[in-house]
């Protein structure tokens, strides 16, 4: 990279993180309200997000200070992709990722256990398929045999076997290439590295911007949402479930914020989110939501994914794990009982 543009984008946050007493919203000055009934005892939680949209229910939280009315003292830490806070979580360096449902699903068939307690937001998939026409990429079809970079274990992974099947293709048709971050798959496709990548937004607008008329992109859908969840070792589920619970009643506190002033969220996270701008957001915004839940559709959609990921790889697990044991849902139970719909 990049090394440069991330360690910008890590001082933009740095500076939002690091002051969280005062800032401005809507031309009035917030200030973190006193809280009488924590008697000055704040658990202390890390938190670990990528910097995009899907993370702004947290953003709303800290910022707004629902964490502290809930007696948590919660820092955030941002990494350029979510597999790096999910490596933190199971290293022990952190107590909570904040990731997608294809990297809950593939550390879990890779012998590295995960549980989840909560989706934070969902969205009808952002992820877009760019090709360059100068590789003679025209159609999908023609996406055969040529290099494709991705993220590997993210839901990127997924949507590009989900892209390719209905053209009668799977990865054994294509060169994959995996990068470790979004900027990367940017600079890939400048330098001529791939054909084509999978990625979502902001990196979208701005790969199709750096092509232009030279690029070939085309949407991949897919017959699930995707779920951005919440996710810890067994051990610290287990350990902190008082605070899981109080972190939920915060989030469920920024759920409301965002359904009763969306033009106040959307301003909040630009100022989080510097890769994003206005226009994008506004635009992007009536494919998401912004709601806690535990869903039937998500437990569905781990099982597709398993059984999609063992039919195209080496995994420790040969079998789809039972992931209902993976799910802890009492406490959204307690804080939101019509958010959980599996059994």
């Amino acid at each position: 990279m990049s090394n440069f543009r991330f360690k910008a984008l890590i001082g933009v946050v740095v500076l939002f993180v690091a002051v969280p007493g005062w800032y401005f919203l809507g031309g009035e000055k917030q200030t973190d309200s006193a809280v009488t009934d924590c008697q000055g005892k704040y658990a202390k939680i890390s938190i670990g997000t990528y910097p995009g949209d899907l993370a702004g229910l947290l953003w709303v939280a800290k910022d707004l200070d629902y964490f502290s009315k809930y007696c948590l003292d919660v820092r955030m830490e941002i990494y350029p992709a979510s597999s790096g806070a999910i490596d933190d979580v199971l290293a022990g360096k952190l107590d909570f990722a904040a990731a997608s449902d294809f990297a809950f699903v593939f550390n879990n068939l890779n012998g590295r256990e995960l549980m989840t307690f909560v989706s934070i937001a969902s969205d009808e998939s952002s992820l877009r398929v760019i090709a360059k026409k100068a590789s003679g990429i025209y159609a999908p079809a023609d996406l055969k045999g040529k290099k494709i970079g991705f993220l590997p274990n993210t839901r990127a992974e997924f949507g590009l076997g989900e892209f390719l099947a209905p053209y009668g293709m799977n990865f054994f048709d294509i060169i994959p290439r995996t990068y470790k971050e979004p900027f990367a798959l940017e600079e890939a496709i400048s330098e001529n590295q791939v054909d084509a990548v999978v990625i979502w937004q902001p990196f979208v607008n701005r790969i199709e911007a750096l092509l232009q008329e030279k690029a070939s992109s085309w949407s991949v859908r897919s017959k699930h949402q995707n779920y951005f969840q919440l996710l810890a070792t067994r051990e610290v589920v287990s350990a902190r479930k008082q605070d899981i619970a109080r972190m939920l009643s915060a989030l469920s506190e920024a759920e409301r914020y965002f359904a009763e002033r969306p033009s106040a969220a959307r301003s909040l996270l630009l100022r989080r989110l510097p890769y994003y701008n206005a226009s994008l957001l506004e635009d992007i915004w009536p494919a998401k939501t912004f709601q806690l839940s535990l869903s039937l559709d998500m437990l569905y959609l781990f099982n597709d994914e398993a059984k999609w990921a063992l039919a195209h790889g080496k995994y420790q697990s040969s079998e789809v794990p039972d992931f209902s044991e993976l799910i802890y849902k009492d406490a959204l139970k307690a804080v939101k009982p019509e958010a959980v719909t599996m059994p």
